[in-house]
């Protein structure tokens, strides 16, 4: 059953009682098929009787490829634009940290459509972010005892909803971005969670704990060289090279960074790695840590091994307190700022100082000691 003609497409059936397809040529005398999505004749006609004027007004010159591509994706539901944002984003990198970066984008954008009411791109508008960063900084609760969540997540949040509307915008698919001039927040007045060094009983102790359930190497990574949680998922056998010190530890993959860091560590360590090297059978292309020690399975060994998670300060032992202990040691054995600053992996030596030197740990409190006693001792 086909109709129209004359160059004005034809609209057909491939089932009885199914949707209208079309076919019709593009201004470069291509042959489109597509579906209308609709069983009813007069509705599928409309839409093909505009799909034409939109070449023909193409062919004369009055509006662009570019213009009728936006047309076409005005028509689709924001949410199809969203899932085919987050299906490019999977097949740009397919690894795991990614596809949970995928799932936290895809959470942020649903949100902010249903928050806004959006149905499709054209109705995205600054302000409509803007009282959505209002709403959901107000309506969950922040880290540290702060009663809404901080200006990272603010820029975090925002920076997500903004990156895939540019996406649209180089797909064709919009204009321009509307979302550019919604305001950012300074990071720099958050609340940080302060963090402490690890004690020498406390780090033994979590040691002995992570040997009987196979996670030391991942304690010991962590606070020995300053490894990141993201680092050691990532960390493969082939970015580890061992040698008579110990071994060296390439950095790859930083995000933000233009380079690789290499960091040595010591031979104690160096020997337990070969010794897993081995056991998992010493393909060097293999992640290190096959599975993630979460943070959840991280507290009850914290437990195990009496570890106070938060002490009578506020101050907090996590994962990332590895980085403080090893930076709070290397500037008590007067290892110079820049050094330090290399092996914290910082840009700004500030940063290393400010909030990766613990200056109450029981090692700087015997320096300090040490070094009264030595100055006063020549009075």
């Amino acid at each position: 059953d086909r109709s129209r003609g004359n160059g004005q497409g034809s609209i057909y059936r491939r089932k009885e009682r199914g949707p209208w397809r079309s076919c019709y040529f593009t201004a470069t005398g291509e042959r489109k098929y597509f579906s209308t999505g609709t069983t009813d004749k007069s509705t599928a006609d409309r839409i093909v009787a505009k799909r034409i004027s939109e070449v023909a007004l193409e062919k004369s010159g009055l509006r662009t490829p570019t213009d009728v591509k936006i047309l076409l994706a005005e028509g689709k539901l924001i949410t199809l634009h969203v899932d085919e944002y987050l299906h490019w984003c999977i097949h740009e990198k397919s690894d795991p940290e990614n596809l949970q970066s995928v799932e936290e984008k895809r959470k942020i954008l649903l949100s902010w459509i249903s928050h806004t009411r959006l149905m499709h791109l054209s109705e995205c508008t600054g302000e409509g972010l803007l009282d959505f960063l209002k709403w959901r900084q107000s309506s969950r609760p922040g880290r540290v005892g702060n009663k809404s969540t901080g200006a990272r997540t603010w820029n975090i949040v925002r920076a997500r909803v903004i990156v895939f509307i540019s996406w649209c915008v180089k797909q064709g698919r919009i204009k321009e971005n509307p979302l550019l001039n919604t305001p950012q927040k300074n990071e720099s007045k958050d609340r940080r969670r302060e963090r402490r060094a690890f004690t020498e009983i406390e780090e033994i102790n979590l040691y002995k704990i992570g040997k009987d359930r196979g996670r030391e190497d991942w304690y010991r990574l962590a606070i020995q060289s300053g490894l990141r949680k993201g680092d050691l998922k990532r960390l493969a056998w082939k970015n580890i090279f061992f040698n008579k010190s110990g071994a060296d530890i390439r950095i790859t993959e930083q995000k933000a960074k233009d380079r690789d860091d290499i960091i040595p560590i010591g031979k104690t360590i160096s020997k337990i790695l070969k010794k897993r090297f081995v056991k998992q059978g010493s393909d060097p292309n293999a992640k290190v840590f096959l599975h993630t020690v979460s943070d959840l399975t991280r507290d009850k060994d914290f437990v195990r091994a009496g570890i106070l998670k938060v002490d009578s300060s506020g101050k907090y032992l996590d994962l990332h307190a590895g980085r403080k202990t090893l930076a709070t040691r290397l500037v008590i054995s007067t290892t110079p700022v820049a050094t330090v600053q290399a092996l914290m992996r910082h840009k700004d030596f500030r940063t290393t100082l400010a909030h990766y030197n613990d200056p109450n740990s029981h090692g700087a409190v015997e320096a300090k000691r040490k070094a009264m006693a030595m100055v006063n001792s020549k009075r």
